[in-house]
């Protein structure tokens, strides 16, 4: 594995302590970061969703493609009618909310009480134009060709981890822990743990 990939991983195992009882990842997608955080804690129970409020693109082909690689690791909800409200002890959104300040406030009535939602995203507000381009990945290139450069530079540079706290407070959960690119030896993603009181 690069290096790059390596430190996403070690980023993903900062939240496992987090991961507990039945776990939600809103804004799954194909399935991949959560076929990459599942192995951290065989305990919890798995479930992914998506839907077209958390994702532009063509969701049934992502949750198809999310079937398949989670085969039997999680349970991929299609509809959001069938999340269960305070349900979940722990749900992740794993950049998304760089696209979308209002996702917490939709994913906030199924965490239960006490729950955690972990956020990771993009901290890239910091860097000049000449490292936002260093940092781009092969996800970020992906991204660019469906919207446009532009678009992506915007989004990925709009918020860092103050930003992220100051919603999740607005929504009345309290800040557990946060990491960004000063605590994590200059990568470019925050982490922000909420417990919802």
């Amino acid at each position: 594995m690069d290096k790059r990939t390596l430190r996403y991983i070690a980023l993903l195992r900062k939240m496992n302590p987090f991961l507990e009882g039945n776990v939600l990842d809103y804004g799954c997608g194909d399935g991949a970061m959560t076929s990459v955080f599942i192995p951290l804690n065989s305990t919890s129970n798995f479930f992914a969703y998506d839907g077209p409020e958390t994702n532009g693109q063509n969701v049934q082909e992502l949750l198809n493609q999310a079937k398949i690689l989670l085969n039997k690791r999680a349970r991929v909800i299609e509809r959001k009618e069938d999340l269960p409200k305070e349900y979940f002890d722990t749900i992740t959104l794993i950049c998304m909310l760089h696209g979308n300040e209002n996702i917490i406030e939709q994913c906030h009535p199924y965490l239960k009480k006490g729950g955690h939602l972990i956020v990771i995203d993009h901290d890239k507000k910091h860097l000049s134009d000449e490292e936002y381009i260093q940092s781009i990945t092969d996800a970020d290139r992906n991204e660019i060709l469906q919207r446009s450069y532009n678009e992506v530079l915007r989004d990925h540079t709009k918020m860092d981890v103050y930003d992220c706290c100051r919603i999740t407070r607005s929504m009345r959960l309290r800040t557990v822990k946060t990491l960004d690119h000063r605590t994590l030896e200059g990568f470019p993603f925050y982490l922000c743990v909420s417990e919802k009181n």
